[in-house]
């Protein structure tokens, strides 16, 4: 017979007999069990290890936001509050002011006067 055609032959019957072997459910040594365990053990004390660190920054990076956050509403919240003080000066000055009208001239001119001062008092008093 050919030699060139039983070494194709004698291949296939190896890596036949190869792959059957490594099908073979075979269990693991115990040591190799051992050392598995101890590795899964170690990595997964890592990821938890791991996640425990993220979830702390983001508990830090949620805190500076809210206190951002808080800083902007303050900020907010007074110049809102000043925004509607001076419109409340300002419709009080105008009524003021229109009442004056009604006025002879030395009483409207004094009228105004005072009306503009208590405008000034209140806008001077929200810095």
């Amino acid at each position: 017979m050919n030699d060139s055609l039983k070494t194709p032959g004698l291949l296939a019957a190896i890596c036949t007999f190869g792959l059957l072997l490594s099908a073979c459910d075979f269990p693991e040594s115990s040591a190799d069990t051992r050392a598995d365990v101890a590795d899964a053990r170690a990595e997964g004390r890592e990821n938890v290890a791991e996640e425990r660190r993220d979830a702390s920054d983001n508990l830090v990076d949620a805190q500076q936001d809210l206190n951002e956050a808080g800083a902007d509403w303050n900020r907010e919240s007074e110049q809102g509050a000043r925004d509607v003080a001076l419109a409340q000066a300002e419709a009080t000055h105008k009524v003021s002011s229109e009442k004056c009208e009604a006025l002879t001239a030395d009483q409207r001119d004094d009228c105004k006067d005072a009306a503009d001062r208590e405008l000034e008092r209140a806008t001077t008093s929200m810095n």
